[in-house]
């Protein structure tokens, strides 16, 4: 959750973008996100030497060669020109904020060569992953907008600089990243919109990951699933007195305290976030976004999932069969694929069979249906998978939709259907969806041999979602402390894994909703300090360090004590406060007997022009 005024600048951070020309949404937050990963990166890159590496700001092998075999005239021009200090986000804001130029032609030409600068032995550091991601990334920023980058480097240090240093400045920059991609609303297309988070939250809680699974997602996007999951690690193993909920389920106050040193760095290992996607852009936005999450080395890269792998080895490497125990993804729906193109594998993708022309051919180009397989192909044995589909895939009456189904139930066990409203994914499209959950019990080599045996799948779990965190229009207003059917889900989601039909039974009747405190939250920041909140009229209590505050999200009557938990209350109490000093401020003549003002009839009596006679409706003191 950020502060309103710090979506403000977030705001404004996107207003000056789009007045400067950066009209398209996807352009402009890749422009942004690169401010916000050249600012990282200098913290990075402290964590780097502090590890013994070598900084990624000084002169290379090659360039001190190029340096040396110079005439003794040009080596100071090629000191100047290999000179990466000046690609430090201190050194730009200090110095060439206000020249886009500087930006363009220094900073994005050391940008794009980063790979170079990293040792041979960085493979699990927190760059290890770029693999030329910087490779085509360029400054787009119109040269003579000095002012908007200045303003843009200035919000920027605003947002960040406030909250000190560390994990709690990191946390910021991660929800600040994700506010900014809500504001992507009118990018969607061709399958590539921001999946709403409280439903990654809800689909990551019902599949229940532990520290070291391995999890992918095959359509990425800008990355939610993997830091939901990360973000859903910690919270299981923080003190959970001290976790605070938003009415839509973000978590806050997370630590890990709980994880023992081998848990906590796998929570933190990029190796166990896996994900792909066609776009090159979105792939670079999810990985940045990754990294601000604070997730080393994420292996989140560009590579269409259901393409031909030969040749390509990294798409060949993460896409091995039967290697991750969670697939959580919201892959294209209503789509169709080459499939000229598609991995010739037959066991991945059925073909059609029979003794026609076409019995070699996939059984369907439909791309919802080839993730499917994918999915199960990618899930080790009871593996388990959440995934959105279109409700075609549950009842289609082509060939391939009936060997999916025949396939998924017989072969394998569907654990859960979990019927969506149809207005969830608005404004993006209207298709009616729901969140399919099964577990892989049959082995690759069996695949389509599992005959003349019962099927896998004894009962499914069915639940239907009409209310969740905000309306099925495309306003998408917020539902705060109003009836959520995903608390109620996952509750009895579980009773059904834990107790079987029992389990559901028990809870059948009942309709569980948690007890949110009715506060209002904020985040607190460094210069939020104690002389401040004293010149606002409040005690600070007995929190003389202010640095505990940096970051976290805490209730405002923990900010100011003097204030009750209940938010109607602490109106009231600062309504009776404040509200005479606002009457002197609006009315100081009448307050000084200078005016008459009839309740009744709501005129403004001026006094006589012979002398200051008080009226009588006020009285002089």
């Amino acid at each position: 959750m950020l502060a309103p005024h710090i979506k403000k600048k977030v705001d404004k951070l996107w207003d000056r973008f789009w007045s400067a020309g950066l009209t398209n949404p996807l352009v402009a937050v890749e422009q942004i996100t690169y401010l916000l990963f050249l600012k990282r990166l200098e913290d990075i890159d402290n964590i780097r030497v502090s590890r013994n590496l070598p900084s990624i700001y000084d002169l290379t092998d090659e360039e001190k060669s190029k340096i040396a075999e110079a005439k003794e005239d040009d080596r100071a021009k090629l000191r100047k020109q290999f000179d990466a200090s000046t690609c430090r986000w201190s050194y730009i804001r200090q110095l060439e904020k206000t020249n886009p130029r500087h930006l363009s032609e220094v900073v994005f030409p050391w940008l794009r060569t980063i790979d170079s600068r990293l040792s041979a032995q960085e493979t699990d550091a927190e760059l290890g992953g770029l693999d030329k991601r910087m490779a085509d990334a360029y400054f787009q920023l119109d040269p003579n907008k000095g002012q908007v980058l200045g303003d843009a480097i200035d919000l920027i240090d605003q947002l960040f600089a406030r909250a000190g240093d560390g994990s709690a400045a990191q946390d910021i920059m991660g929800d600040t990243f994700e506010y900014l991609l809500s504001e992507m609303a009118t990018a969607g297309k061709n399958g590539q919109f921001r999946t709403p988070r409280h439903l990654i939250r809800f689909m990551v809680e019902l599949l229940d990951p532990e520290p070291g699974n391995k999890i992918i997602d095959p359509a990425a996007g800008t990355g939610g699933f993997l830091f939901s999951a990360q973000q859903y690690l910690m919270r299981k193993y923080s003190a959970q007195d001290t976790i605070r909920l938003e009415w839509d389920g973000t978590p806050h106050r997370l630590d890990g305290a709980g994880t023992t040193t081998r848990e906590y760095a796998e929570i933190h290992n990029g190796a166990n976030f896996v994900g792909l996607d066609n776009d090159r852009t979105m792939t670079r936005i999810g990985w940045m976004n990754l990294i601000l999450h604070d997730i080393a080395d994420p292996q989140l890269v560009q590579g269409d999932s259901l393409s031909k792998r030969e040749g390509k080895a990294k798409l060949a490497e993460l896409l091995t069969p039967e290697s991750y125990r969670f697939v959580l993804a919201n892959p294209p729906f209503t789509g169709t694929v080459d499939t000229a193109d598609l991995e010739e594998d037959s066991v991945l993708f059925p073909r059609i069979g029979g003794g026609g022309k076409k019995n070699k051919d996939t059984v369907t180009n439909k791309s919802e249906l080839l993730f499917l397989w994918l999915m199960l192909d990618l899930l080790d044995i009871s593996g388990r998978c959440a995934v959105i589909i279109p409700e075609g895939v549950l009842f289609g009456n082509t060939d391939a939709h009936k060997r999916l189904r025949r396939e998924l139930l017989t072969e394998h066990v569907v654990e859960a259907v979990i019927s969506l409203p149809g207005g969830v994914f608005q404004p993006y499209t209207g298709v009616k969806t729901s969140i399919l959950i099964f577990r892989k019990e049959t082995i690759r080599k069996d695949k389509q041999t599992f005959t003349g045996q019962a099927p896998r799948t004894d009962y499914v779990w069915f639940y239907e979602v009409n209310d969740h965190c905000y309306s099925n229009d495309a306003k998408q207003t917020e539902r705060k402390e109003q009836s959520n059917d995903l608390w109620d889900a996952l509750v009895k989601f579980k009773a059904w894994l834990n107790e079987g039909r029992a389990g559901s039974e028990r809870l059948e009747k009942t309709y569980w909703q948690p007890t949110f405190q009715k506060q209002r939250w904020r985040q607190a920041l460094l210069r939020d300090s104690a002389d401040q909140l004293t010149a606002a009229g409040y005690a600070f209590s007995d929190q003389s360090d202010t640095g505990m505050w940096d970051g976290q999200v805490w209730g405002i009557h923990e900010l100011f004590p003097e204030l009750p938990s209940d938010p109607k209350a602490a109106e009231e109490q600062i309504k009776a406060k404040v509200q005479p000093a606002l009457l002197e401020l609006n009315h100081p003549r009448q307050s000084r007997g200078l005016i008459s003002v009839s309740p009744s009839k709501g005129h403004v009596h001026e006094p006589p022009k012979g002398g200051f006679a008080c009226p009588k409706s006020v009285s002089c003191s």
